[in-house]
């Protein structure tokens, strides 16, 4: 059975290999990828609002798939001022599907930050191959803070807010989806770690570009 999530991040990696970019990080599927020793989970959940409609995206490739338009890649844990689409650092950038929650791992020793990230409105492959992205730069970023203990964080909802033309001008996040996420996140992985609400500092100015 072929793994959305692989047949997305194959699309997006054969998308920005034509412009020299790296392949981004995905979800873990199994808690024995992470090192326990130095590393947690990170279990949050991205949303665009309004929705991004499958029609919204323009995609033309040899490799299709139906889901790209609820892909976003997120920029975490480094700052590289302003935000743009290609990706230099594959340890800091992680695709994940909206309305879905994402589980990525990240040191245990130091906050979990998030800088922002973006999201496909067109992927044309070929020898003409071109991509349209719209971006938003967190400024001083949104930091989780956590007990240095913990196995597994609890981020929370991230929405990000658009206008009509798909520019995201706001975000705002909230953890009201904990007791349900920490009953997913436990299904998923076959284990008894609770969930650890992280403390978030939220930066109060963005920027966000097409």
């Amino acid at each position: 059975m072929i793994n959305q999530r692989d047949v997305l991040v194959a699309i997006i990696s054969a998308t920005l290999l034509l412009s020299g970019c790296l392949t981004p990080r995905s979800s873990i599927e199994d808690l024995s990828a992470m090192n326990k020793e130095t590393e947690v989970v990170i279990v949050g959940r991205i949303e665009i609002v309004p929705k991004i409609q499958k029609e919204d995206v323009s995609v033309k490739m040899a490799l299709g798939t139906d889901e790209l338009y609820r892909t976003f890649i997120l920029r975490i844990n480094e700052d590289i001022g302003e935000m743009t689409d290609y990706i230099n650092d594959r340890d800091n950038m992680v695709v994940v599907k909206t309305e879905e929650d994402f589980y990525v791992t990240s040191s245990r020793n130091e906050p979990f930050s998030l800088y922002g990230g973006w999201f496909y409105t067109k992927v044309h492959g070929g020898s003409g191959a071109s991509r349209s992205t719209t971006l938003y730069h967190i400024i001083n970023g949104m930091k989780a803070e956590f007990p240095k203990n913990a196995g597994a964080v609890y981020l929370g909802t991230i929405r990000f807010k658009r206008d009509e033309f798909f520019n995201l001008k706001a975000i705002d996040f909230a953890q009201d989806d904990y007791a349900a996420a920490q009953k997913r996140f436990q299904k998923k992985f076959k284990t008894n770690m609770p969930l650890v609400k992280a403390k978030i500092s939220q930066a109060k100015v963005a920027s966000s570009k097409k």
